[in-house]
Formats: structure tokens, sequence, C-alpha cells
């Protein structure tokens, strides 16, 4: 298997555990739980970086390679393609949104819980879609040249703060991600 479907698989799992606990930490807060803003904070540029700088870019690759493997694969693609779009449109409201809870504005609990609900629902479906239906078939469709240049992007590949999980610009996630594999496999 290439070794750039095993990074993002295990980017997928990394960030499975972190939906998983931001939904426990989002039902707290339903319970009457104060948010944890520098947690959600944390989560939404963590998860953004990592997606926009790393995981996207590789992904686009092995959709492309899969894509001229099997043309039959286009619908499925494009509407992972339009997800990203999606997420990063989500990404960028559940800041706002928190910056507006840092400043002076207002922002209902409610309303952020809900669009915060919606962000994590949309992340692991997408992230369950791309596993069922793309990654399973990556091994057959792949040929040992598509494997060859997807890893030699991966080792070309900035390494991000997600790959690198220092701990240094994400106290409050330092745990988990300590708690999950390690990311790279450079």
């Amino acid at each position: 298997m290439s070794r750039a479907i095993e990074q993002l698989q295990a980017d997928h799992r990394a960030f499975t555990r972190l939906i998983e606990h931001m939904e426990s930490a989002m039902e707290r807060c339903l319970q009457g739980d104060d948010i944890d803003l520098m947690l959600m904070s944390e989560f939404v540029d963590y998860c953004s970086g990592h997606a926009d700088d790393f995981h996207h870019p590789l992904e686009d690759r092995v959709f492309d390679r899969l894509l001229a493997r099997d043309p039959g694969l286009g619908p499925i693609i494009r509407q992972l393609e339009q997800e990203h779009l999606h997420l990063r449109w989500a990404t960028r409201e559940l800041r706002d949104m928190l910056e507006a809870v840092n400043s002076v504005d207002y922002v209902r609990r409610d309303r952020f819980l809900e669009a915060l609900g919606e962000y994590l629902g949309l992340f692991h479906h997408h992230i369950s879609t791309e596993e069922e239906r793309l990654f399973r078939r990556a091994d057959r469709l792949l040929t040992e040249e598509d494997v060859r240049q997807l890893d030699a992007w991966l080792d070309s590949a900035p390494v991000t703060a997600f790959a690198r999980r220092d701990g240094n610009d994400f106290q409050r996630l330092d745990p988990l991600l300590h708690a999950v594999e390690p990311t790279t496999t450079r």
C-alpha cells in the first residue's frame, strides 16, 4: 500500500479521535458545563491548518490518480471535493463565532453548539465516505508508478504542527494528540 494512503488513514484515525472528544465536550456543554473556548479554538485551528496545508493537498493527488484509473469514481470524488470546500467554510464560520465569543460581540451558546455539532457530523461523515468509498479501492487501482509519485510528494511535503505533535501550539489538545498514533510515516 502507498505510504500516502497510510498517512491519510492515520490522519483520519487522529481526526476521528479528536471529533469524538469534541462531541463529548459538546455534550457536556449541552448539559450546562461552560464552553472550553481554548479547547474549541485549538481544535478548529488544528484541524483546519492540517487539512488545508497537508491533508487535502495529499488527498487531491490521490483523487487524481484514482480518477485516472477509474473514471467511474468521478461523482464521488467531486462530492468529496465539494465537502472539502464546505468543511473549509464551516471551519471559518466556527472560527468567526469563537472570535465573537472572545470579543464584545455576542454569539448565542445554543447557536455555537449547533454549528459545532453540524461541523463534527459533516467531518465524521466525510472521513467515513473517503475510507469506505475510495481508500478501500486504492490498493487494487493504484499502479506502482502512482504509488511512487504519491510517496515522493509525501516525502517532499512540509511537516505541519499536526505531524510534529510537539504540543507547543495546542496546549489543550496536546494530551489528545499524544494519545493517538503518529500521523507521519516519514
